[in-house]
C-alpha cells in the first residue's frame, strides 16, 4: 500500500532531497523510502540496545556474586 503525505523540511533537507540522482536513485520517493528504512532499522537497534542494557542492569542488581567480582576488579585498577 503506498501512502501520499505532505511533510515540511527546511531548505538544506530539500535541496538534498532534490539531489536523488546524485546518490543513485530514480525519483525523490526512492530516496525517502530508502532514508526511512534506514532510520526504521538505526531507531529499531537502539531500543535493542536499550532494552538489552536493561536487562543486564536488572541481573546485575539480582546477582550478588556479579556484584563482588565487579567491585574487586575495580578495587585493582
Amino acid at each position: 500500500m503506498v501512502m501520499e503525505r505532505k511533510i515540511k523540511i527546511v531548505e538544506a533537507q530539500a535541496n538534498f532531497v532534490q539531489s536523488y540522482a546524485d546518490f543513485g536513485f530514480h525519483n525523490v520517493d526512492e530516496m525517502i523510502g530508502y532514508a526511512l528504512d534506514l532510520l526504521r532499522q538505526e531507531l529499531e537497534a537502539k531500543q535493542k540496545l536499550t532494552d538489552s542494557a536493561d536487562l543486564y542492569a536488572e541481573l546485575y542488581e539480582l546477582d550478588a556474586e556479579t556484584q563482588e567480582w565487579v567491585e574487586a576488579a575495580l578495587e585493582l585498577e
